[in-house]
């Protein structure tokens, strides 16, 4: 990480054990999460080839509320203590790395949706509905072409607006000292708005939309808050990892999605101290690399599986074959995507665009001298 602030020193509660700095399991996940939702847009009604066997696979969805959870709970672990006075630098700090993190990405999805939708769909996008594509605009508009060649686009959408929330969130949770029964009621409180959510058809766009991503992102730094109590420490390891995933699994197989949600925040919190299973599981190579082109992924499989859509129903491809060219063609696009836009792009903005001389050698003393709270 560019930034020349260094993180004051983590202050643990007595008996508390120290806290990784690090969570690859996690990064394991993010890869799992986006596969699944590549699985999950190939169902019937889009493609067809998978998700007709498990009816698991319909809720994929559901990947997207767990990416809520993690990136809040990573954001906390990773800017929460930076932001607790909510310095201008340090506010600057954390939306230019926001900023590099994902808008060079959006802005290739955009183009991408709209080679896909003016060379394969033969239907251009006016002037105004690209101009929302590009501002992060169109979860409010759903007339836009980008939108519906590239859907998912729409979490990134309302993330941001979570960005620009998340340290005003980060100073109740520590500034202000909020009790942690009141922390695990408003984690519960979320919990129960992403169930709500999950079954709503609005669920993917305007107030809806907004609504859940608060749902994951709040419950996400929450549990960071609660990191240290004794019962969390109940749900890390293989076993509550498994009790959670096969919970999960039959829930979705015979009954209704809104119940699998408290299983998301268990999923989570097992995986930050990951047991022998898991971390086989999740840490092997295949699987961090899965974790590192997650994003990637995420954001250009759509357009792509739209492309070869027009040809399955023109007749040209068949549907396996649509599924199986849309998988390997989204992963090795995301591969390619990863090297060769968002590594550079991030590694330029921390190294490119870092606060100046000017403004350490004016800052950086006071800073030094000032006392961590």
């Amino acid at each position: 990480m560019a930034t020349n602030i260094a993180a004051p020193p983590p202050a643990f509660p007595a008996g508390a054990r120290e806290r990784p700095q690090s969570y690859p399991a996690l990064h394991g996940l993010r890869g799992a999460l986006a596969l699944w939702v590549v699985l999950y847009h190939l169902t019937p009604g889009r493609i067809g080839l998978v998700g007709g066997a498990l009816r698991a696979n319909q809720y994929g969805y559901l990947a997207v509320d767990i990416f809520f959870v993690m990136s809040g709970f990573i954001l906390f672990h990773a800017h929460g203590r930076h932001l607790a006075d909510l310095r201008v630098d340090r506010l600057v700090e954390f939306f230019r790395l926001r900023f590099w993190r994902t808008m060079p990405m959006h802005l290739a999805s955009v183009a991408l949706a709209l080679a896909v939708s003016g060379l394969v769909v033969h239907e251009w996008p006016s002037r105004a509905a690209l101009l929302r594509a590009v501002l992060l605009l169109d979860t409010w508009n759903e007339a836009s072409i980008a939108h519906r060649i590239n859907g998912p686009v729409w979490s990134l959408h309302v993330e941001w607006v979570g960005y620009l929330c998340m340290p005003l969130l980060f100073v109740a949770l520590q500034k202000w000292r909020v009790r942690r029964w009141l922390a695990l009621g408003t984690a519960l409180g979320q919990v129960a708005i992403m169930g709500g959510l999950s079954l709503s058809p609005s669920a993917f766009e305007g107030t809806g939309a907004l609504v859940r991503m608060a749902g994951g992102c709040g419950l996400g730094c929450v549990l960071w808050t609660l990191r240290d109590h004794p019962l969390m420490a109940r749900l890390e390891g293989d076993a509550a990892l498994l009790l959670a995933c096969a919970g999960a699994i039959a829930i979705l197989e015979v009954a209704s999605p809104v119940f699998v949600t408290p299983m998301l925040a268990v999923i989570v919190m097992a995986l930050t101290r990951p047991g022998r299973l898991a971390g086989a599981m999740l840490t092997n190579r295949a699987m961090l690399f899965l974790g590192r082109i997650s994003f990637s992924l995420y954001i250009t499989h759509y357009p792509v599986m739209c492309a070869y859509l027009v040809l399955q129903r023109a007749g040209a491809i068949s549907s396996a074959v649509a599924s199986v060219l849309t998988l390997t063609t989204a992963l090795a696009l995301a591969s390619a995507v990863c090297v060769t836009i968002e590594e550079p792009t991030r590694r330029f903005g921390r190294q490119r665009f870092a606060f100046g001389p000017a403004w350490h050698s004016l800052v950086a003393p006071r800073l030094a001298q000032r006392p961590h709270r």
